[in-house]
């Protein structure tokens, strides 16, 4: 029989899984640890599943928070509009003014006092 390179190839080949059958180890071992980290997995996705319930639930609040700020930004800008219209009146002096003399004065406030009296009494 002529040996060429394909049977000698063969023949290692099959050698080798001989060995390796011969060899090989216990697969028990290897099987709980499997069955461990299963276990552990499960547990895992459990844990991440709750996870993620509570963060679309403080998704949810978050948006709903954002969505106050905004609405409460724009009430702001409005109100800060309406004191800067106030302070830029403030030391303008109005044209209503009715110009009285000294009897008027008297007489006007003599009205007050009046009414100050009716409403305290």
């Amino acid at each position: 029989m002529k040996m060429n390179y394909k049977n000698i190839l063969i023949l290692i080949l099959v050698a080798l899984l001989c060995g390796l059958l011969y060899f090989r180890e216990d697969n028990t071992k290897y099987k709980d640890e499997i069955d461990k980290l299963k276990i552990e997995n499960q547990k895992l996705k459990s844990q991440n599943d709750s996870l993620d319930v509570i963060n679309v639930t403080l998704e949810k609040e978050i948006t709903l928070i954002n969505d106050t700020l905004k609405l409460k930004e724009d009430v702001l800008v409005v109100t800060e509009n309406k004191i800067k219209k106030l302070q830029k009146k403030r030391n303008e002096i109005s044209n209503r003014v009715n110009t009285m003399d000294g009897n008027g004065v008297a007489d006007s406030f003599t009205e007050y006092l009046q009414r100050r009296s009716k409403n305290g009494n």
